[in-house]
């Protein structure tokens, strides 16, 4: 059935009243959450004076008889702009195992950019097991180990 109506409206405000709202999409970019952080490169500082990059598949890599491995990735706003940063525990492996670090990555999806790699390289070594990110403050936990320590046996 058709139903045809008179309606008082000028031909302009018919065609304005029956246009439907256009919803543009999103412009933000798309969240570090998007991005495939076990296919990634990385430029680790394992086992160098010069960190190195090393494009990672499948959550490890092998390069120079040096194993690369990401072990997690935890997502959180550290910046308090909203957005999540990334944080991505790994390790790196040859001879003997290094201690495990994190990389925080903050950005876009399109535009990862590399806040820092923590703990920061030296002795004292810090051996991160575990990643938590609560209200903004991102929490490692693991061992240490003093100057005369031995990798096997961490002191702290």
């Amino acid at each position: 059935m058709l139903f045809l109506c008179s309606l008082p409206f000028r031909s302009s405000q018919l065609a304005a009243a029956l246009r439907v709202p256009f919803a543009p999409t999103s412009t933000s970019p798309a969240s570090l959450e998007q991005v495939d952080w076990n296919n990634f490169t990385y430029t680790f500082p394992c086992y160098s004076d010069h960190p190195i990059a090393v494009r990672i598949r499948n959550g490890s890599a092998e390069l120079n008889h040096v194993h690369y491995y990401i072990r997690k990735t935890v997502f959180g706003d550290l910046t308090g702009h909203g957005q999540p940063e990334a944080v991505i525990l790994f390790q790196c492996t040859a001879a003997d195992a290094a201690p495990a670090q994190v990389f925080v990555y903050s950005g876009t999806a399109q535009h990862p950019s590399l806040l820092a790699t923590l703990p920061a390289a030296g002795r004292p070594w810090f051996d991160v097991q575990q990643v938590r990110i609560t209200n903004g403050t991102q929490q490692l936990s693991g061992y240490g180990y003093k100057l005369q320590d031995p990798l096997s046996s961490p002191s702290l």
